[in-house]
């Protein structure tokens, strides 16, 4: 993005994500047959399977697609997907872009694009996955993804995510919310630019949540309307540049109680603390980089009310903590009905 700065991350810089997708989207560009769905097949699944045969891209109409089963892209497919465009100018048609319904598995050593796609799906389960990314890199541009509970987006083993000017979450702000937007796994990488992350969580959820080694770069994206904006656990490493976290129910930023070596770098970017704090807990990265941030904070108007101070109290305390603070409530509780019934031994 010309004028962005650019977040300097030991531990992202050797990716070269985006010189990864480059390197996708040319593999993906040696078989120039397009697969029409549903002019030349009515079942997705057996456009699947034509692949490469016929061609390396599944172009969608303007219409709304429903899976009747979870897709699966097996090992070493490359392919790519895209929907309905304005031949003329090559923009998305935004009335009429191809709304595909349906859970999408994408298996190691595979490799593609998609492009100008709105992506959904009614979760029954909180475990349910739209997309679960397991090779890659994978390159999503101008596409939504979006479900109702679950997560939007899964990146576990290795897999590679590069996403620009895409849409992740729920689909509205009051009744069809998603569990979390990404979440991303093991030694898995994403890396997004001019992004939305939105509408997540009802009692729980998170916009972005790394987990394990994973590493995410959000450059320019905004997290908005989650209960939490972001979390880190493991020895994952966030990197933060030029994002906006508002409107985040509990707090923009979560350091996980699973935290090892946690590495968090922010740079350039707006944070408003909805609760009055920035970070929910007084749990801190092990590497914390900080430059050029601007603090909002639309709480109550309290002393000291930018950080809260830490306590064994809080629902996300160490589980041996909270299980020792129950067992304690339980005692004082039994020795209080004790106390008051003289009958009772």
């Amino acid at each position: 993005m010309p004028g962005a700065r650019q977040v300097h991350f030991p531990r992202l810089a050797g990716l070269r994500l985006r010189g990864g997708a480059a390197e996708a989207a040319a593999s993906a560009t040696a078989a120039p047959g397009t697969i029409r769905v549903p002019t030349d097949v009515e079942d997705l699944d057996e456009a699947i399977e034509m692949i490469p045969g016929a061609g390396d891209t599944i172009e969608f109409d303007g219409r709304r697609h429903v899976m009747e089963e979870a897709a699966i892209v097996r090992w070493g497919m490359r392919m790519r997907l895209r929907g309905a465009c304005n031949t003329r100018e090559h923009r998305p048609l935004v009335a009429e872009r191809s709304a595909v319904w349906g859970n999408w598995t994408l298996l190691q050593r595979t490799m593609g694009e998609w492009r100008h796609l709105n992506l959904a799906l009614h979760c029954y389960t909180s475990q349910s996955r739209l997309l679960d990314i397991r090779g890659g890199p994978w390159v999503f541009e101008h596409c939504d993804t979006r479900c109702i509970g679950g997560v939007a987006m899964e990146v576990v083993l290795r897999g590679k995510v590069v996403m620009t000017h895409c849409g992740m979450g729920g689909i509205d702000a009051l009744y069809m919310r998603a569990q979390d937007a990404l979440v991303c796994r093991m030694d898995s990488c994403a890396d997004l630019a001019n992004c939305t992350l939105e509408m997540c969580g009802v009692i729980t959820g998170h916009g972005v949540q790394l987990l394990e080694e994973a590493r995410v770069h959000l450059d320019n994206c905004t997290i908005r309307d989650a209960t939490l904006g972001a979390t880190a656990e493991g020895n994952s490493c966030l990197a933060l540049g030029n994002c906006t976290l508002v409107d985040n129910r509990w707090a923009p930023l979560y350091c996980g109680p699973t935290a090892r070596k946690v590495t968090v770098c922010l740079d350039s970017c707006t944070l408003v603390a909805r609760c009055g704090f920035i970070w929910l807990t007084n749990r801190r990265p092990a590497i914390l980089r900080t430059r050029s941030l601007i603090v909002h904070h639309t709480g109550p108007d309290e002393p000291d009310v930018q950080q809260r101070e830490g306590r064994t109290e809080d629902y996300n305390a160490h589980p041996k903590f909270h299980a020792a603070l129950t067992k304690r409530r339980y005692e004082r509780a039994r020795l209080r009905i004790l106390f008051m019934c003289g009958t009772c031994i």
